[in-house]
């Protein structure tokens, strides 16, 4: 589930990932604490499968960051899973 909110959060824009995690809590009100070494690591497989590329952006005073982005095939995989129906719920069945 967290890689496509993830993958949601960059169809938006391009984000780093405590701006990532940050976005996350919030739009979940705070249910959902999401621990930084998930977003990265997400963050790692989802580019080792193409779906978003990263860049290093250089910062004076602070450590760089690493901005990611989605890519086409992100965009597909995204498309893909929103694409599926939902589970029904207890009062459909």
């Amino acid at each position: 589930m967290l890689k496509y909110a993830l993958l949601a959060l960059l169809a938006e824009e391009p984000r780093h990932g405590y701006e990532l995690k940050a976005v996350f809590e919030r739009m979940l009100g705070q249910t959902w604490q999401v621990n930084i070494g998930q977003v990265y690591s997400t963050l790692a497989r989802l580019a080792r499968d193409g779906l978003v590329s990263c860049q290093e952006v250089l910062q004076d005073l602070l450590p760089n960051r690493k901005v990611c982005r989605l890519t086409g095939q992100g965009r597909a995989a995204l498309a893909k899973w929103l694409s599926w129906p939902s589970a029904p719920s207890a009062r459909e069945i």
